[in-house]
């Protein structure tokens, strides 16, 4: 993987700082050199849209986000209806670990990304999905430890608390 290519996803901001899924939490992840934020979007019953954590929204169609977004769930019957109602849309599917199941599931629904939980997975694991044409996003990760042994893997990036942590080793030279 390219270095300019790996994407610090701060997870629901800089979430290990501040409280989650606020703007001085999306505020600070930028400060913290983050290049990706995950959040959770739905739509409210008067129609707006609000930053909450689970749901589907259309948002993404509205505005032709297409590119910049990754639909994301440990639900593969909510990605299927997502590949359903846009065969555009990027695709991620969350597991606990990567195996030939869940790869030719995910391939099955056009996905792009396979996320296994970070301390579950094998240099091997990663391997399997690469030469499946999956990239691989990491997630759970809750301490130093495990994002060091993880980042030398061949990954598309990683879903952490403290973007800065992992932007100092992304740089560290």
């Amino acid at each position: 993987m390219k270095e300019s290519n790996y994407i610090i996803y701060a997870h629901r901001g800089a979430s290990a700082y501040l409280p989650e899924n606020t703007k001085i939490a999306f505020k600070k992840a930028l400060e913290l050199n983050a290049n990706g934020i995950e959040l959770d979007l739905q739509k409210t019953k008067d129609e707006k849209i609000v930053i909450f954590h689970d749901d589907v929204l259309d948002i993404i169609n509205k505005y032709k986000t297409h590119d910049n977004i990754y639909i994301t769930s440990f639900l593969y019957e909510a990605l299927e209806n997502t590949r359903e109602l846009n065969k555009n849309i990027k695709i991620s599917w969350l597991v606990s670990k990567i195996n030939k199941e869940n790869i030719d599931k995910l391939l099955k629904i056009k996905g792009q990304q396979i996320c296994p939980k970070a301390e579950l997975v094998s240099k091997e694991d990663i391997e399997l999905a690469n030469n499946n044409g999956l990239g691989v996003r990491l997630w759970g990760i809750y301490n130093e430890e495990i994002m060091k042994k993880v980042y030398k893997f061949n990954i598309e990036g990683m879903t952490v608390n403290f973007p800065d942590k992992l932007y100092r080793l992304k740089n560290k030279k």
